[in-house]
Formats: C-alpha cells, sequence, structure tokens
C-alpha cells in the first residue's frame, strides 16, 4: 500500500529540498558573542562591516567596460549584505544588551548604516551601473533580484535631480535620527509602579515568584515589561488604573 503524502508534509519537503547546499550557502560569522565582545571590538567590527561595504562599492563604481554579474551585481549585492549586517547586529546591541553603554553605541551604528544604506539607494552612478548589468544569461531569481533593487532605488528617489537627491538624504538621515532616538528612549524606559501586594491578585503564582515585596512591603512594577500582565489578570481596578495611568 502506497502511503499517501498530507499537505503539510509535501510543503516541508518542498522546503528541504529549495534550501540552498553548503556549498551554495555564505559563509556564516560565529556567534555574535561568542568571544565576548567589548564595545571597542563592537565598534570595531561595525567600521569593518561599514568599510568593506564603500571599498566594494569603490571598485564597483571604477569598472571599465561592460557590467557583468561578476563585476557588477555581486560586489553590489555584497555591499548591501555588509550594511544589512551591520545595521542587524547593531539593533541587537541597542535593543538587547544589559549595558546601557553598550546600547547607546549600538544606538549610534543604527543611525551610521541606515545612512549608509540609504547612500548606496540615492547614489546614480551605482544606479546606472547595475542597470547595465548584462542580464541576458542568467536565471530569473538574479533579474527579479535586480530590478527589484532597481525599483527600490527609484523609490528612494534615485531618478531625481543632483539637487533633490542631496535634499533627500539630508531628509533620511533626518528620519533615521528622530527614528532610533525615539525607539532607543522607549527602549529605555525604566518608569516602575510600587503596589500593595493584595492589589495583584488575579496574577499568576509564578509573577509572584519573580516579584518579591521589598522591606517596604510593597512589590516594584516595571511599566515596560509588567503593563500587559497586570492588565489582563490583576481583578484590582484601582491597581489597573494607576498601572495604565503610570504607562
Amino acid at each position: 500500500m502506497v502511503r499517501q503524502i498530507r499537505p503539510a508534509m509535501a510543503l516541508s519537503l518542498w522546503f528541504v529540498a529549495c534550501l540552498p547546499t553548503a556549498a551554495q550557502q555564505r559563509p556564516t560569522q560565529p556567534p555574535i558573542w561568542a568571544d565576548q565582545p567589548s564595545i571597542a571590538d563592537f565598534v570595531k567590527k561595525e567600521d569593518a562591516k561599514l568599510a568593506a561595504a564603500q571599498a566594494t562599492l569603490a571598485a564597483l563604481s571604477k569598472v571599465q567596460g561592460p557590467h557583468t554579474i561578476d563585476n557588477t551585481v555581486e560586489p553590489f549585492d555584497e555591499a548591501f549584505r555588509e550594511l544589512d549586517d551591520a545595521v542587524s547586529l547593531a539593533k541587537l546591541v541597542r535593543e538587547v544588551h544589559p549595558d546601557s553603554t553598550f546600547r547607546d553605541k549600538g544606538n549610534e551604528y543604527v543611525s551610521k548604516a541606515e545612512s549608509a544604506r540609504q547612500w548606496l539607494l540615492l547614489n546614480r552612478t551605482l544606479y546606472d551601473a547595475l542597470a547595465a548589468a548584462d542580464l541576458s544569461k542568467t536565471d530569473e531569481a538574479t533579474k527579479y533580484y535586480v530590478e527589484r533593487r532597481l525599483k527600490m532605488s527609484r523609490w528612494a528617489g534615485v531618478d531625481r535631480s543632483d539637487a533633490e537627491r542631496s535634499k533627500l538624504n539630508a531628509l533620511q538621515e533626518k528620519l533615521s535620527a528622530a527614528r532610533t532616538s525615539f525607539i532607543h528612549n522607549i527602549e529605555e524606559d525604566n518608569r516602575t509602579l510600587s503596589v500593595k501586594p493584595m492589589e495583584l491578585q488575579g496574577l499568576p503564582a509564578d509573577f509572584f515568584d519573580s516579584h518579591k515585596p521589598g522591606q517596604d512591603g510593597m512589590i516594584r512594577l516595571a511599566v515596560e515589561t509588567d503593563l500587559y500582565t497586570v492588565l489582563k489578570f490583576a481583578t484590582s481596578e484601582d491597581g489597573r488604573r494607576r498601572m495604565y495611568q503610570t504607562a
């Protein structure tokens, strides 16, 4: 009897079959915190990624003769990968590192890397080089990738005049700085509320295991992490109201 393959199993098998082989995968970096990097180490990694992207783009802009997959598309993609990695690592540091000084440095590099990525989108010379690449003998996925990158640059304003692109870039840098500052302020929110244990009736037992009363008999609640738990489970209307107003 032939075993019937369920749709979910068939989808899983298809997904596995579509995964790139080890030879096709890009080299992976070691775990980020395996060597317990200092702030200086983090800065060095970020600067190296930004510098690598700039060096790749500088070489691309000097290409003479026909633009190809090897001398244009792959370097363009590699530069974006370096910048994307820089943004991702900086965001990780900004959002999860226990040291506030480290988080501030992560926030700084989020802005730097995003600005570099925006500059790449608005660079007309690099856009023209990518648009001129010969894709006649490449696969559909690569053609789609190139067209998508070109569209992203046009959406960013690469086809505008020099003056307009300069203005757009300045506006994007201001927007990036405002966005990172806004996110930073939210993540550094340390507001607390002191409540009596009776005001938290209805909350699960494991919540009290991690929220012991202080010497004054009050329980300190962190608005950023405890807000939704208190609003959902606390039976005290006054307690829920105070928590909501504090937030």
